[in-house]
């Protein structure tokens, strides 16, 4: 018998370890599971490599995610989302000054500047409620409660010329030592509508029912500033407003209607009028 060469030697040990099948569970180091040779890469349609995806927000159910609504400034943004945040930041300083300014007008107006305007109640504290219109002590009060108008629509986020109130029922809430605290603006209606119930998630009632039903009060705006605010001032404005609208009348709570509600005028007409559908007009 001849001797076996190492070239020979060595391919017949190659040829061994190519026909052994490799043991349950083993794999060669560096392979994938699916087996082959080195690590594939995800490829698109086009044979190009696949787009790099960012993770951009992580929701875990947080509460300060999605679509919300500044009470501050009135603006819509999406509190998860950088760029809108920063844009929020930018606006909402911006109206600052404006605001600042129309605080400091109201603030101006004491309490002793509107005991020549119409009390339509007065408190053992020293609190009034007054009735102000264009006409009445010369326009004075008219004139003094513009600046209210202007704040109070900075802070709803809303713009209206102050005129338009001219032919509503305007009260003013006028806290002792402290100047106007609250207005609410009111008007005759004849009909109004019930809210739907708001989607699920949703801050507030934004449908409407199709069905008009009977209505007296309108409550057009209601407002208070912002230190004053939890202690009465709203809930006692629409009170005198359901009394002072129609001369000898008081109108009953069924009968009361909100426009179209922002969040936090949604949930006051809600605990007001104690019912989750309000009437709109």
């Amino acid at each position: 018998m001849s001797p076996t060469s190492p070239a020979a030697s060595a391919l017949a040990s190659a040829r061994r370890r190519l026909s052994t099948p490799p043991a349950a569970g083993r794999r060669s180091r560096g392979s994938p599971a699916g087996g082959g040779g080195g690590v594939s890469k995800k490829r698109n349609s086009l044979g190009g490599p696949g787009p790099h995806l960012v993770q951009l927000n992580l929701d875990f159910g947080q509460s300060n995610l999605g679509t919300v609504t500044c009470s501050g400034c009135g603006m819509v943004y999406s509190a998860g989302n950088q760029a809108d945040a920063v844009r929020h930041a930018r606006f909402h300083a911006s109206r600052r000054p404006a605001a600042a300014a129309a605080t400091a007008a109201a603030s101006a107006a004491s309490a002793s500047a509107w005991r020549g305007q119409q009390a339509v109640k007065e408190f053992f504290n020293g609190d009034r409620i007054v009735r102000v219109s264009p006409g009445a002590g010369g326009g004075v009060g008219w004139q003094r409660a513009k600046e209210i108008f202007r704040l109070m629509d900075e802070e709803l986020g809303q713009g209206t010329e102050p005129d338009a109130y001219s032919g509503m029922l305007v009260l003013l809430y006028v806290r002792h030592q402290s100047g106007i605290v609250g207005c609410c603006i009111a008007e005759p209606i004849r009909t109004a509508y019930r809210l739907l119930p708001p989607v699920e998630g949703a801050e507030a009632a934004t449908e409407r029912d199709t069905e008009p039903l009977p209505a007296q009060c309108g409550i057009h705006k209601v407002w208070c500033q912002s230190g004053h605010r939890r202690s009465g001032v709203a809930t006692t404005l629409l009170d005198a407003a359901r009394s002072c609208l129609y001369l000898g009348l008081q109108v009953p709570l069924s009968l009361t209607a909100f426009t179209a509600p922002t969040p936090s005028g949604y949930r006051l007409a809600c605990r007001y009028l104690a019912t989750d559908r309000p009437l709109v007009y």
